[in-house]
């Protein structure tokens, strides 16, 4: 558990990455983020303007060996990264978690190279098949990660409550910065609120029942993808989070599919918009299961595999 000066408070993972971005970088600096990743935090991050880097990726999170080279890289090119932005534990969009060698090997680099890793931990309480593995702050010497977390995923979305667990230096950096000072914090009436909540007792029994209802969802959406998809897709189950991230047959475009899926009555987040360029991630799209019952995920199975024949007969009739 964090000391309470390793600590803060914020209006949710948003806020706090923005003021993490302000705080700590400049314009132009250099930031390293996951390929593919939250789509938001990409926009966040070019608010500033920051120049973006893809991590390499593979199986298990991150390819350590090539991400050292990518920062010797950049140095040499007279560019040395300020952070590296990620969602470790049931990425979005992915679902994916880190390994475990993947995350000390990241942290490791992270230290010597003297970046600050944002781990974005926004789904760690969301895990449907046990424990969440460690998160990088946890397994981190102090100072090397800034954590954040949220309520908004595990409550409630409109509540707008968050956390950053980071180094005493930079906690006391954010508490004491102009826009705290100045409201005395981000929203002192919805944080009260949560910690009364959290006191009575009542926060962990949600949880417990989020992960009864969001576990049988996603097995529902899984199997309704299994039942229903043309050949060709894939898609891994996600141990937790939010999201399924589904491969398309090879040839067909999520940008093309998502007007003919919604005019089925579905939709979904093309590939294109979780990668830092325009030139990944069609072949790619995200489906959402928590908000749905599983009877509706079975249904916008049914559309999506109907929209994705439609698009498949419109290209042999163009072709033809």
């Amino acid at each position: 558990m964090p000391d309470a000066d390793e600590t803060a408070i914020t209006s949710g993972i948003s806020h706090a990455l923005d003021q993490l971005v302000t705080l700590c970088t400049q314009p132009g600096d250099v930031v390293l983020v996951e390929s593919p990743t939250y789509h938001l935090a990409v926009r966040i991050l070019r608010d500033r303007p920051l120049k973006l880097i893809a991590i390499p990726g593979g199986p298990g999170g991150p390819d350590p060996a090539a991400l050292s080279e990518l920062i010797a890289s950049l140095k040499r090119q007279g560019e040395r990264p300020s952070l590296l932005y990620s969602v470790p534990t049931f990425n979005n969009p992915t679902g994916l978690c880190w390994s475990d060698d993947v995350r000390r090997a990241v942290v490791a680099l992270a230290e010597h190279e003297r970046i600050l890793i944002v781990e974005d931990d926004a789904y760690r309480e969301l895990s449907y098949d046990g424990e969440a593995p460690p998160s990088l702050w946890h397994i981190a010497p102090s100072g090397v990660v800034a954590r954040l977390g949220s309520f908004s995923k595990s409550l409630a979305p409109g509540m707008r409550v968050g956390w950053i667990t980071a180094g005493r230096d930079l906690i006391a950096r954010i508490r004491t910065c102009g826009v705290m000072d100045s409201g005395g914090g981000p929203n002192q009436l919805a944080a009260m609120t949560v910690a009364a909540y959290c006191e009575d007792g009542a926060f962990e029994p949600q949880v417990a029942r989020f992960r009864e209802a969001y576990r049988a969802r996603r097995d529902a959406l899984m199997s309704a993808l299994a039942a229903h998809l043309p050949a060709g897709w894939q898609a891994r189950m996600p141990a937790g989070g939010f999201f399924v991230w589904v491969r398309l047959p090879a040839g067909m475009s999520s940008e093309a599919l998502l007007p003919v899926a919604e005019a089925a009555g579905m939709s979904f987040v093309p590939g294109r918009r979780f990668f830092c360029d325009s030139r990944n991630g069609d072949d790619a799209l995200r489906l959402a299961f928590t908000l749905y019952s599983p009877a509706q995920l079975e249904t916008a199975a049914v559309r999506l595999a109907q929209a994705m024949r439609r698009c498949v007969s419109d290209a042999e009739e163009r072709s033809g």
